[in-house]
């Protein structure tokens, strides 16, 4: 195992590549033969105008792996070159240069991606569009002449090319400006390609400005793609394609995909535009895609702006075609936010074999300008064409599917069965509803084959009884005919439904699109049990007396106070709590926010008596019995009795010696609590970050430190003092002496009830300073990663 590393600038391939001589070129990595384990680091904030094509694979336990060292930016590799050499103006103000391939071409000004006029009249262009002919590409800058901007011009066919290797990593590198030569092989025109890999993993990367594909899998086995921005794509952000298997794309963030054109006729402009496909489209019996798992995306603006094309807009789709059409199957779709796309939210089209739908937020889609005609458009469109399929769709919100003026057939979700098929389909635990356009349908079936329906313990909401809700093979019932026990009503006539409720679902703030469930929600309990382990946050299901219909569980929070670590949330002026209690910290002395990793805040304090957080005396911090509290510290002062976390009266230090009057405290070496006169001690740890988690069960008192427990006392049952007193962070403020703590302070955590030590570790687990100290890539500090408990404990996966 060996480390290489590449420096644009100050690099030489005569070097041996050690970061103290570094190689330079992409061309010199392609040349290699690399080692089981290797590791080739390119440094951050350069450019490489070249194609990385790795070279070699690794095996199982010994990947291979391409990243980034040093500080800045992601290191870049794009596919286009600085383009100079431009002729003109002419009379409308349009530059040319000599090129025959324009309309497969990007052009870049400054670093943005140019809208292209599919025109070769030059005097059709306006500033900041390109056209051309079988000759020429024509520019209009947006301001002033091409000298005035920095113009690069695409290329090459990917910037990045896996083919036939395994067991490879590309970590934390940026990928641009993939080219579409007319005569690539349809898998091929990407940003980035993997083409008959195996065990293969792209990682906390960046993908933009694509003429066809972002990022493109054909012939892919167990391979991953994750925690990658993948964006400015001319058709599909990510395309899963023939021959692939065990392919999972995980916490992506893919966005505004579809060609910046003007005019949607001629070239690539007129196939569909899609966030994630699932796709094969071939001629030659490959196999489709199959065990395919999309899980905790954010989707959005497919389309839109960028392509305007309705119908042919969808944030996730499988496509069906070639020699085996109708044969994808086993996709999960979980935990993703789709919303803003011009056609469909979720596109399923000729679904055969499993598929299941659970907790995904599928809002605001089917918003394209232009008319759809008559084919169907909105949230989720589901559809078989041949053979058999067991579909089940679970606990999602599929909320305002219709915003566009189109006349088809906009629906929240539309289920078809194609003649000769077969779908069993379970839909439970869904809010469904608010549609703007009263021709629209929560719920539409039509159906010329089998249908095996069990839907119930849903919600169906509109603002008007009349609006139709749902259609079932030419009948619809509106709002006020979904559940009855007469005929005329959709839960009598089809025995469907009849647990199901037709309310408002109150969201704690639809507007902002939030849909967590205020506490008056209906549908707080009011769902089935379906199997499923965990909502959209990674709470457990069912939290309460039974499962919450929609993608989140109302957590009846026993957190009294958690400070955010957000850098949003931690402002000069204060620390914003999380917990809905309003216990917001205020600075005061030498408090003030510090940044611990990008994106990741805590609070430094500098050890003088007058620094200290405010976190006010609210009821909800009346605890009395159970209390778990704590947070990362990094103490900077090796001196005993310092102040974390202490509530302690007025007037303490006016000779009161007696502890009796203490509330809770808990130092950086011990801990007192309950009636202020049981201590518990125990060894802190200096000058690293540590986990410190104090808990009192109504019988012992512990301490936790990086989830270890390292003190465990058995005082008996207290009642802890409740008395008004205000909450302090790093300072007994009230205190003549004030103790006050010298270091950073992160995540301070206080819970009316006690943590068992599985909690204490999930919650460590889960934190973003944890991810940062285990060195994990910034976009995945705030993804909500699953958690599992195995003999040795629970670790992050």
């Amino acid at each position: 195992m060996a480390n290489y590393y590449v420096d644009a600038t100050l690099g030489d391939d005569g070097n041996p590549g050690t970061q103290i001589q570094p190689w330079r070129t992409v061309s010199k990595v392609n040349s290699m033969s690399f080692s089981t384990g290797d590791n080739i680091y390119f440094k951050r904030g350069e450019v490489w105008r070249e194609a990385l094509v790795v070279p070699s694979s690794g095996v199982n336990g010994g990947v291979i792996t391409f990243g980034a060292y040093g500080n800045g930016d992601k290191p870049k590799i794009t596919g286009a070159d600085i383009e100079a050499d431009w002729t003109g103006p002419d009379e409308n103000g349009v530059w040319q240069i000599n090129d025959s391939i324009w309309k497969h071409q990007i052009l870049l000004e400054d670093g943005e991606k140019l809208c292209r006029l599919l025109s070769s009249d030059p005097a059709d262009l306006s500033p900041g569009q390109f056209g051309g002919d079988s000759n020429h590409i024509y520019y209009k800058p947006t301001s002033g002449t091409p000298d005035d901007h920095v113009l690069e011009l695409g290329i090459r066919q990917y910037p990045l090319y896996i083919s036939g290797k395994s067991y490879i990593k590309v970590e934390n590198l940026r990928f641009e400006a993939g080219n579409y030569l007319s005569d690539d092989p349809y898998k091929l025109r990407a940003v980035a390609v993997l083409q008959n890999c195996n065990s293969c993993e792209i990682s906390n990367c960046e993908v933009h400005f694509g003429e066809f594909f972002g990022i493109s899998l054909n012939g892919a086995t167990n391979c991953d793609i994750e925690n990658t921005e993948v964006t400015y794509i001319g058709r599909r952000g990510i395309n899963i394609g023939a021959d692939c298997s065990d392919i999972t794309v995980a916490s992506c963030h893919v966005h505004h995909i579809g060609k910046k054109d003007t005019i949607h006729s001629g070239g690539i402009a007129e196939g569909d535009k899609e966030g994630i496909s699932i796709s094969a489209f071939s001629s030659d019996g490959s196999q489709e895609p199959y065990n395919i798992t999309i899980e905790h995306n954010r989707i959005y603006s497919i389309g839109s702006d960028y392509a305007q094309r309705s119908t042919n807009c969808k944030g996730i789709c499988t496509s069906q075609g070639g020699a085996d059409s109708g044969n994808i199957t086993n996709v999960t779709i979980r935990y993703n936010k789709i919303y803003n796309c011009d056609g469909k939210g979720i596109s399923l089209e000729g679904v055969s074999g499993d598929y299941e739908i659970y907790y995904n937020i599928v809002f605001n889609n089917g918003i394209g300008e232009q008319d759809s005609g008559t084919y169907p458009w909105g949230g989720l469109i589901l559809g078989t064409a041949t053979g058999t399929a067991d579909v089940k769709i679970f606990n999602n919100v599929f909320w305002k599917n219709d915003g566009g003026p189109g006349t088809g057939i906009k629906t929240n979700v539309r289920i078809s069965v194609g003649s000769g098929s077969t779908l069993t389909l379970s839909f439970k635990n869904n809010i469904v509803g608010l549609f703007q356009d009263a021709s629209g349908y929560d719920l539409y079936f039509a159906s010329s084959g089998t249908l095996n329906l069990d839907s119930d313990y849903n919600l169906f909401y509109e603002d008007s009884d009349s609006k139709n809700c749902i259609y079932w093979n030419g009948n619809t019932y509106d709002f006020a005919h979904i559940i009855g026990n007469q005929s005329g009503y959709w839960s009598y006539d089809h025995s469907q439904d009849s647990h199901s409720l037709c309310q408002n679902p109150l969201f704690m703030d639809v507007d902002n699109h939030d849909f967590h469930l205020q506490f008056s929600s209906p549908c707080i309990d009011a769902g089935t049990d379906v199997g499923l382990g965990r909502d959209f946050d990674y709470n457990p299901v069912p939290w309460g007396a039974g499962v919450d219909i929609g993608a989140f569980e109302l957590v009846r929070r026993t957190t009294m106070l958690l400070l955010s670590c957000s850098s949003l949330d931690c402002r000069s002026g204060g620390w914003l709590d999380l917990s809905r209690k309003g216990n917001h910290g205020t600075p005061y002395g030498g408090a003030r926010p510090y940044m611990i990793a990008p994106g990741v805040m805590g609070f430094k304090l500098d050890g003088d008596d007058s620094t200290y957080l405010d976190c006010g005396e609210d009821e909800s911090l009346k605890i009395s019995s159970q209390i778990t509290m704590g947070g990362w510290l990094l103490v900077q002062e090796e001196h005993p009795g310092r102040h974390v976390i202490t509530k302690r009266r007025p007037g303490y230090n006016e000779g009161d010696y007696d502890l009796k009057v203490g509330y809770f405290c808990l130092y950086v070496d011990n801990l007192g609590y309950p009636d202020g006169y049981k201590n518990l001690s125990f060894t802190p740890i200096y000058h690293k970050w540590v986990y410190e988690i104090a808990v009192y069960d109504g019988q012992y008192m512990k301490v936790y430190l990086n989830g270890d427990e390292v003190a465990n006392s058995d005082i008996g049952s207290h009642t802890i003092d409740t008395r008004n007193s205000k909450l302090f962070i790093g300072s007994n403020a009230l205190h003549t002496y004030k103790h006050p703590l010298k270091g950073v302070v992160a995540e301070i955590v206080i819970a009316s009830e006690a943590w068992s030590p599985d909690k204490v570790r999930e919650n460590m687990y889960r934190s973003p300073v944890y991810r940062m100290l285990r060195g994990l890539p910034h976009s995945m500090i705030y993804t909500k990663v699953p958690w599992k408990q195995t003999q040795g404990g629970i670790y992050a996966l």
